[in-house]
């Protein structure tokens, strides 16, 4: 009967550093894993966000973080 309660205190133990492993894993990966931007951000524009006009503007510029394709961008 020993030896059975020894193999499940071994599995157990076994199990457990398992699980911190991988708990230390996921907290590794979220402080140093980055985040990757995929689009431009909006910095500025003019006329700036929400500005109430009387009349519309007869253009409006769009200042973003980084140069934009023009053949796949739309306003």
């Amino acid at each position: 009967m020993t030896g059975r309660a020894s193999a499940k205190g071994t599995k157990l133990y076994r199990s457990g550093r398992s699980l911190i492993a991988l708990g230390a894993a996921i907290v590794w990966a979220a402080l140093v894993v980055t985040q990757a931007y995929a689009h431009a951000l909006l910095i500025k524009s003019n006329p700036s966000a929400n500005a109430i006009l009387k009349e519309a503007p007869a253009q409006v510029e769009l200042f973003f973080s980084e140069s934009v394709a023009p053949g796949l961008s739309t306003i």
